[in-house]
């Protein structure tokens, strides 16, 4: 193949490995031209136009291929601020697909329904813990809870009630007589009511005689099992308002004795 250059007309023979190396770009031997031969290649040489001699196209080719600019170094990565690279980190992020969310909850749940129920196990054990320390108040609103509360006291030998108002306790009857059937005894009749609003336990009643100078002839304090009868549980306590009523058969030195009195403690 022959092309020709366009600025002195000269005509040089071409092989194909040289127009492939620079993709066609070339320069004249002569004049110095760069010109794309793949623009000017012919097959015979063109009868108008001077001829390289034959020999030194054969031996040589006449052009010259155009070396490729060096390519430019490349450029050195922008230096990015430390704060904006761990924004852009942070915005990257994303959160675990919902199947890895769904495993986590699924693992979590036996865990979360342990401390339910030990949360709730906990307050009702301060609830009942405080419902018994003040048993006296819970017990004077919700009166069907004695027999609970008096089973629970009989195992652990302790009392329903505990609060202790002696000055709400008064008698409202009384009767003191020798006995009519035992000589030296004396047969006292007395019924007791507890004022005040709450529930409180039985006291012990005491009972003493005294002569025309007002000395002690005789004393006796009876607890609660000593006086009241079988049918009345004591551990219940006194209710609010309601009367109790017992009979007591005491002997002791009664000659000379003028007065007696009734006391509680």
């Amino acid at each position: 193949m022959y092309a020709d250059c366009p600025t002195c007309r000269r005509q040089f023979v071409v092989r194909a490995q040289h127009l492939s190396a620079a993709e066609g770009e070339v320069r004249c031997g002569f004049c110095g031209t760069q010109f794309n031969a793949l623009n000017r290649l012919h097959d015979s040489p063109l009868p108008d136009l001077t001829p390289q001699p034959l020999e030194e196209a054969e031996a040589e080719p006449q052009f010259d291929v155009p070396e490729s600019p060096p390519e430019p170094p490349p450029e050195p990565p922008p230096v990015r601020n430390i704060e904006a690279v761990r924004r852009e980190r942070v915005s990257r992020f994303e959160p675990p697909p919902e199947w890895v969310r769904d495993a986590d909850e699924e693992k979590d749940e036996p865990r979360r329904l342990a401390w339910m129920l030990t949360a709730v196990v906990l307050l009702l054990a301060a609830a009942l813990q405080a419902a018994w320390f003040n048993r006296d108040q819970v017990l004077s609103q919700f009166p069907q809870l004695a027999p609970f509360a008096d089973s629970l006291c009989a195992r652990l030998q302790c009392s329903v009630v505990r609060n202790r108002d002696l000055g709400a306790i008064k008698l409202i009857n009384r009767d003191v007589r020798l006995h009519p059937r035992f000589e030296n005894f004396l047969l006292l009749n007395a019924t007791i009511v507890n004022e005040s609003r709450r529930r409180q336990p039985f006291p012990r009643v005491q009972f003493a005689l005294y002569d025309t100078t007002g000395a002690t002839l005789a004393y006796r304090a009876f607890k609660p099992e000593e006086y009241l009868d079988r049918s009345v549980d004591r551990r219940a306590g006194m209710s609010p308002g309601a009367p109790v009523h017992f009979v007591l058969e005491v002997t002791g030195p009664t000659e000379g004795a003028v007065s007696f009195e009734f006391g509680f403690l």
